[in-house]
């Protein structure tokens, strides 16, 4: 599971509070400038699609208010009469919103708004796009910059942007009857463009306008839904796409070579949506901005530490709380230690427990840049619908509390549950 990871096994100790001490990892050295940073892990050679701490200056922001605008496009061979709009976006927006506020400990809004009102008419049948092949990314131009015409045709506004609300992000709704769509949700990256009046608009990032730009800037970000926003807790595909233009990857094989769970359990909506315990990971909280590195103790050379882990999904209050111990192995590799709880969006959690997991930023979303460490109790491998025998969860209780990560030396052990705080005590050993 961890064969990917290029760890460099070099002696670790614990860094936190106002530690001073130096790390051993020369790699690490330059990295230095307050006792967590050490394990921040650096960007990998694709950017944002990886697990590196910078998210990247083109990503949506993770904190303060995100403003998302729906609209709702049909086909000629794909109609809808507009009655399912503002149901969808009446289930849809506040779940988002509630899920953000809780999992950010208030970090991040999600305000979303939506044009309900009106269906606009794309120009092309719905199978001109490309949908069955993948939607290959000339296609999505052509998808997102064909809703953007029908808007401003609709509004008599060609060349005119202003008509447009202000957005961060674009949400485009197809009709449930498109049957194509079925679980197939896109993102486009570039920044989203109208046209400049006598200008020739792109969704791209073209520079064919005298101004260096092709058309208005109206969004940073752009997501052409599927079928799958219909289901039962589609909300959380929208969750889980907006995680994308944050910079957040994707934890599932984007080969289908396993099931979506195969790498990270049910534990992160960024790999499976309809699992019980769908809050971020807490090294995402982390770099997101949501987890102040008070919250996070980073262990840079050997011997024995003793760590009090808090619950994730529960807001902490005062410096001396932790809710993650990350190893750092490299300046791109770490083993993360973070407490799972019945709580916050977690709330439907089929046990609780800590979680072991890898983090490697050298390895592209959706080929497993974090790795859930196999299982320490046979009975809580799962929480959800899959085989018991995928990616079983690394929990840790009384009468099993000990694993040993191999390739790096690293045994954490489970010393002590307190079930009225649920905080769990845990010491890590590097040898």
């Amino acid at each position: 599971m961890i064969s990917q990871l290029t760890a460099a096994v070099a002696a670790l100790s614990l860094w936190s509070g106002a530690s001073a001490a130096t790390p051993s990892i020369p790699l690490l050295k330059s990295l230095v400038a307050s006792p967590q940073d050490a394990c921040k892990l650096a960007a990998g050679p694709q950017g944002r699609k990886e697990a590196g701490f910078d998210l990247g200056g083109n990503n949506v922001k993770s904190t303060g208010t995100l403003k998302g605008w729906m609209m709702f496009v049909d086909f000629p061979d794909a109609q809808t009469n507009g009655s399912d709009s503002q149901a969808l976006f009446d289930t849809h927006a506040a779940a988002v919103s509630q899920f953000y506020q809780t999992s950010s400990y208030g970090k991040l809004s999600v305000e979303l708004s939506a044009d309900t009102q009106q269906v606009y008419r794309m120009p092309s049948i719905s199978t001109s796009y490309g949908w069955a092949d993948g939607l290959k990314p000339y296609y999505l131009e052509m998808y997102i910059q064909d809703a953007l015409d029908a808007y401003m045709h609709a509004h008599n506004a060609d060349g005119d942007a202003s008509v447009l609300p202000e957005m961060d992000v674009l949400y485009l709704i197809p009709p449930p009857t498109a049957d194509f769509f079925n679980s197939n949700t896109f993102m486009y990256e570039p920044e989203i463009r109208v046209p400049n009046a006598g200008g020739n608009g792109t969704v791209g990032n073209d520079t064919t306008a005298t101004n260096g730009t092709a058309g208005t800037a109206v969004a940073h970000r752009a997501i052409a839904f599927g079928h799958d926003i219909f289901h039962e807790d589609g909300y959380k595909v929208l969750v889980h796409e907006t995680g994308h233009t944050m910079g957040l990857p994707d934890y599932y094989l984007t080969d289908g070579s396993e099931l979506p769970g195969a790498l990270v359990g049910g534990f992160s909506l960024m790999a499976v949506t309809f699992e019980q315990a769908p809050d971020f990971f807490a090294y995402d909280k982390w770099r997101m901005g949501w987890m102040a590195d008070s919250a996070v103790h980073c262990i840079t050379e050997k011997g024995s530490t003793t760590h009090v882990l808090s619950p994730l999904e529960k807001k902490v209050e005062g410096s001396e709380s932790t809710q993650a111990v990350v190893v750092a192995t490299s300046g791109t590799t770490a083993l993360v230690a973070e407490a799972r709880t019945k709580n916050g969006v977690d709330d439907e959690l089929c046990g609780a427990g800590v979680l072991l997991y890898t983090v490697d930023s050298n390895v592209p979303s959706g080929q497993g840049p974090v790795r859930i460490i196999n299982g320490l109790d046979s009975d809580l491998r799962w929480c959800g619908g899959y085989p018991s025998n995928l990616a079983p969860l690394s929990f840790t209780k009384p009468r099993k509390s000990s694993l040993t990560v191999e390739k790096w030396g690293i045994t954490v052990t489970l010393t002590e549950h307190d079930e009225v705080t649920d905080n769990w005590t845990i010491k890590v050993d590097y040898k």
